[in-house]
C-alpha cells in the first residue's frame, strides 16, 4: 500500500494593510485622522510588523516623528485598530483591543524658519525628488537616500537589491547617484567623478543578464548639486563646476557638456551603445530609455518590453529562496517553484529523487505531475 502526503498550506509573506500586501522594507502612506503617516513594513523575529516612521505635510514633504506638521504633532499611539506603530507583533496579537485614550494634539509650536540653502524648506524636513530623498539638516541640504525604479529605498552609502541585482546609492559634493553593481566585481563601477568603459565579455554580460523574465540591471539615475547645474552670476566656468565652455564629460553612464555656462545632458551609455537624451534604443534584447528629469538624468529599461514575473510566482518568494511547506521543501528557480525534498515523521529529510531508510522502511521522495510525494518502497529485514 502506498502512502501519499498531500500538501495543504498557507503562506504569509509581507504586511497586509487595508487589503494591500507590502514587502519587507517597503514604505507607504497611511491616512490618519488629521495628517498622513509614512509607514514601513519590516520583518522581525516575531513576524511582520508595520512601523510608523514619519508624517507628510500638505506639500508632500516628509517630517520625522515628534515634529509639528501643518499645526499637528506627528506622533503615534496604540488605538486598538492596528494602524498605529507596532513594535512587538506577538504582544500586539495577544493584547485585547482598546478604545483610543487620546487624540492627536493640536500644537501651537512655531515651525523652524525656512532656509534658502534647503530650497526654502524648514529644518528637519525630508522630501523626495524623483529617485532621491533629501533633507534639511542644520540649514544645509543633505542627500539621504535613493529609490530604484520599483521604489525600493536604499540609504546613501548603502546597497540594496531589485530583481536579484544589487544597486548602490552614492553621494558626495557633486550630487547623488544610484547605479547597479557588477555581480562579478562589486564596487568596480565608476563613482560620481568618472566613468569606466564596459569591457565585459559577452559571456560575462550573459551571466549578468539574470534569470529569464527579469530585466538586466539597467536602471541608473543621477541628481547633481545645484552648483553643478546652475551658473553663478556670469561665471560660466563655475556654472559647469570645473569644466570649461564646450567641454564634455561623463558621470557614471551619463554624458554631459558645458553650454553657455550650464550643464546640459547629452545622453546615456549602455554597454557600447550611446542613447541620446529623451530617446530609446535596443541593447541586448531590451529597450532602454534615456530621460532627462527636472533635476537630473536617468536610464531604465521600458517596462512594456520587459517580461514581467507573475504576481504569485513562487508563492511570493524570491528567486533562489528555499522554504518549507508542510512536509515538503521548495525552492524558487527562475520564477518557478521546484520541489527539492520531502520530510517524513516531521524531521526526517529525504532529498528529491533519493531513498532514505527510516525505521524498518525505505522511503523515496519523488516528483509527481502535481508536486511531490513520499513513497515507502520496502521493509527492512
Amino acid at each position: 500500500m502506498l502512502f501519499k502526503l498531500l500538501l495543504v498550506f498557507t503562506v504569509v509573506y509581507g504586511c497586509e494593510v487595508d487589503n494591500v500586501k507590502r514587502k519587507d522594507q517597503e514604505e507607504f502612506v497611511k491616512k490618519g485622522k488629521f495628517i498622513e503617516f509614512v509607514q514601513k513594513c519590516e520583518h522581525k523575529e516575531m513576524g511582520w510588523t508595520v512601523k510608523t516612521i514619519g508624517c507628510l505635510n500638505k506639500a508632500g514633504e516628509r517630517h520625522p516623528l515628534g515634529a509639528t506638521v501643518d499645526g499637528q504633532l506627528c506622533e503615534v499611539h496604540n488605538d486598538g485598530s492596528g494602524t498605529a506603530e507596532v513594535e512587538d507583533m506577538k504582544k500586539w496579537n495577544d493584547a485585547p483591543a482598546a478604545p483610543p485614550t487620546r487624540v492627536f494634539k493640536r500644537s501651537v509650536t512655531q515651525t523652524a524658519k525656512a532656509s534658502p540653502k534647503c530650497e526654502g524648506r524648514s529644518e528637519g524636513v525630508e522630501w523626495d525628488e524623483g529617485n532621491f530623498r533629501l533633507s534639511c539638516v542644520k540649514n544645509i541640504l543633505q542627500y539621504v537616500g535613493c529609490y530604484t525604479s520599483d521604489r525600493t529605498y536604499i540609504a546613501a552609502g548603502s546597497t540594496g537589491t531589485m530583481n536579484k541585482f544589487t544597486f548602490k546609492c552614492e553621494a558626495n559634493e557633486n550630487g547623488i547617484r544610484i547605479y547597479p553593481l557588477d555581480k562579478k566585481t562589486k564596487g568596480s563601477d565608476a563613482g560620481l567623478n568618472s566613468h569606466n568603459e564596459d569591457k565585459t565579455s559577452k559571456s560575462e554580460k550573459a551571466e549578468k543578464a539574470g534569470p529569464p523574465g527579469v530585466a538586466p540591471p539597467g536602471f541608473e539615475a543621477f541628481l547633481p548639486t545645484a552648483a553643478n547645474s546652475q551658473p553663478k552670476s556670469t561665471d560660466k566656468v563655475n556654472g559647469c563646476k570645473d569644466h570649461k565652455e564646450g567641454e564634455e564629460w561623463t558621470v557614471g553612464s551619463f554624458k554631459a557638456s558645458c553650454q553657455q555656462g550650464k550643464t546640459q545632458w547629452l545622453g546615456c551609455q549602455k554597454e557600447d551603445v550611446f542613447i541620446p537624451v529623451n530617446e530609446q534604443k535596443k541593447v541586448s534584447g531590451f529597450t532602454y530609455q534615456c530621460q532627462s528629469t527636472s533635476t537630473g538624468i536617468k536610464i531604465q529599461p521600458l517596462e512594456d518590453n520587459v517580461p514581467k514575473r507573475p504576481a504569485n510566482a513562487c508563492e511570493n518568494h524570491d528567486d533562489e529562496q528555499e522554504w518549507r511547506s508542510g512536509n515538503f521543501l521548495k525552492r524558487c528557480v527562475d520564477g518557478k517553484t521546484e520541489f527539492t525534498g520531502c520530510f517524513r515523521n516531521g524531521d526526517d529529510f529525504i532529498p528529491i529523487g533519493s531513498q532514505v531508510e527510516i525505521g524498518k522502511f525505505t522511503f523515496e521522495c519523488r516528483t509527481t505531475p502535481t508536486g511531490a510525494e513520499v513513497v515507502p518502497l520496502q521493509s527492512i529485514v
